[in-house]
C-alpha cells in the first residue's frame, strides 16, 4: 500500500513537471506557466547552445524547475524562378483589374509567396493562362467585386481568393460567376462613371471652398446688383443669361423652381470667376483629363 501510494505521487510529480505541446491547440498549459497568451520567452543563454535550426523554448511547471522543448524552425526558400513566377502572376492578375472602378489588388509577400506557388501548380496546372481565367471569373462576379447588396457590403479581398476552399469554389461557378460583364469590355461605362464620379466631388469641394471663403449675403448682394446692371458684366453672367433666354434679374428672382436652379448656376458662376477667375466647367474638365491614361 505504501509502495502504491509513492508511485502515485512520483506520477503525480512527473506529470506536473512534463510540458505537452499540442500544436493543435492554441494553450494547454498548466495554470502557472509562464506561457501567457501567444508569448512564449526565450531562455536566452540556452539558446547559445542551441542547434542553430531549432528554437528552444522554457514554461515554468512550478516555482522550481524550468523545462525545455524545441521546435523545428520552418523557413520558406522561394528559388529564382518561383520569384519570377510569382511577379508574373501579380502582373497578369493587377492587368485584369486595372481597367476597374474598384479594384481588387494582388500583392505578394513573404507570407502568401509560397500559397501562390502551391494553388497556381494545384489548380491552375502551373499555367499563368488558367491563372489569367481565374483573375476574370473574379472580375465577372458582382458579389466578389462588392457590386451586390449584401448585409455586410461584402467585397473580396486578394487574400480570401488566395485561399484553397475559395478557388475551389470559383472555379465552380459560385458566388455567381458570369453576373457581370468584365471591366476590360465595359471600359467606355467605366469612365462615365468615373467621370460622373468625378464631377460630383468636384462638385463637393467647389461648395466646401467657397463657403469657407465668402460672406455669403454680401456675395449676394453685389450679385444682384450686377444683374441689375445695365452694362455687361466681367464674369460673363449677363451673356449666359442672354443665352438662356433670360433677359432681366426679375425673371430669376420671380420665376418658377426651373428659375431656381438657372440663378444658383449662375451665382456659382460669378464666385468661381470672382474668386477663382476660372469656370466651373473648366474645373469639370480637367478632371475629366486625369482619364486620358486610363
Amino acid at each position: 500500500m505504501a509502495q502504491s501510494s509513492r508511485n502515485q505521487s512520483k506520477i503525480k510529480n512527473f506529470t506536473q513537471n512534463q510540458l505537452i505541446y499540442n500544436s493543435k491547440q492554441k494553450n494547454n498549459y498548466a495554470n502557472n506557466s509562464s506561457y501567457k497568451g501567444k508569448t512564449l520567452k526565450y531562455e536566452e543563454n540556452h539558446l547559445e547552445e542551441a542547434n542553430p535550426n531549432l528554437e528552444k523554448f522554457f514554461v515554468n511547471t512550478n516555482s522550481k524547475q524550468r523545462h525545455f522543448f524545441t521546435l523545428p524552425v520552418i523557413t520558406s526558400t522561394i528559388s529564382d524562378k518561383e520569384t519570377s513566377i510569382i511577379q508574373e502572376m501579380v502582373s497578369t492578375w493587377n492587368d485584369i483589374f486595372a481597367y476597374s472602378l474598384k479594384p481588387i489588388k494582388e500583392y505578394a509577400n513573404q507570407k502568401n509567396s509560397t500559397k501562390l506557388i502551391k494553388i497556381l501548380a494545384k489548380f491552375f496546372e502551373g499555367s499563368l493562362e488558367r491563372w489569367k481565367d481565374y483573375a476574370l471569373k473574379v472580375n465577372s462576379s458582382k458579389f466578389l467585386m462588392g457590386e451586390k447588396e449584401t448585409k455586410n457590403s461584402f467585397k473580396a479581398v486578394f487574400a480570401w481568393l488566395i485561399k484553397e476552399e475559395t478557388v475551389e469554389a470559383i472555379l465552380a461557378g459560385e458566388y455567381g460567376v458570369g453576373d457581370r460583364i468584365i471591366d476590360e469590355d465595359n471600359l467606355v461605362q467605366n469612365i462615365e462613371t468615373q467621370e460622373q464620379e468625378i464631377i460630383e466631388k468636384v462638385n463637393k469641394k467647389f461648395t466646401e471652398a467657397v463657403s469657407a471663403n465668402i460672406d455669403k449675403n454680401r456675395e449676394e448682394k453685389e450679385f444682384w446688383k450686377l444683374l441689375e446692371s445695365k452694362n455687361d458684366d466681367n464674369y460673363g453672367v449677363k451673356q449666359r443669361m442672354r443665352e438662356w433666354g433670360i433677359y432681366t434679374a426679375s425673371s430669376l428672382l420671380y420665376g418658377g423652381p426651373q428659375y431656381k436652379f438657372l440663378k444658383n448656376t449662375l451665382f456659382e458662376m460669378f464666385l468661381t470667376k470672382k474668386l477663382y477667375n476660372t469656370e466651373k466647367f473648366e474645373i469639370q474638365k480637367k478632371g475629366r483629363d486625369s482619364l486620358t491614361s486610363f
